[in-house]
């Protein structure tokens, strides 16, 4: 054998090996997405709704009404916090049980915010606004429901999508179920 023929078969084994090594590391990545995070799809799921309601609130201009859609697995409750703590008072005109007061996330002290939460519990109604998985935006608006309650509090008991009526005015941005 010459030595370009030799040339050209180890250049061909080497490209061959880098080509395999290749394909075995993305085969690896979609095994260890399938296998280990199932539930990624459910949360990316709910980041993507809030984000699109989250979208369509920056978006709304004073004295408009917009229409948007959210859809939540069971485990998550998007809050809207104005104080400081969310408590049996501020939900008595809800069919939610709360069981005990839901504490604005450090990052909403003396904001108003828009938290994607997660549930620990739901009957009674036990959430958590702080660590991992949490998502608040700020809002120079007052968020309210169209009725007596003082904060926003968007429980669905199914996954399926639910249409919403957003109002904004000077100081607060109103946020109904349709």
């Amino acid at each position: 054998m010459n030595k370009k023929g030799m040339k050209t078969t180890i250049f061909g084994v080497i490209i061959g090996l880098i080509i395999s090594v290749f394909f075995v590391i993305i085969l690896l990545n979609l095994m260890k997405g399938f296998f280990f995070n199932q539930d990624r799809g459910e949360e990316n799921l709910d980041t993507f709704y809030f984000s699109h309601l989250i979208n369509d609130l920056k978006t709304l201009e004073v004295n408009s009404v917009k229409e948007s859609s959210v859809s939540l697995t069971k485990n998550k409750i998007i809050i809207g916090f104005g104080g400081d703590i969310i408590n049996q008072e501020d939900v008595k005109c809800t069919n939610f049980n709360l069981e005990k007061g839901i504490q604005n996330p450090v990052i909403c002290r003396g904001k108003s915010c828009l938290c994607l939460c997660s549930l620990e519990d739901d009957d009674p109604l036990e959430v958590n606004c702080e660590g991992e998985g949490l998502i608040c935006v700020q809002f120079n608006n007052n968020i309210k429901t169209d009725n007596s309650c003082n904060n926003f509090i968007l429980y669905l008991k199914d996954d399926k999508v639910q249409n919403l009526a957003l109002k904004k005015d000077i100081e607060n941005i109103y946020i109904k179920l349709k």
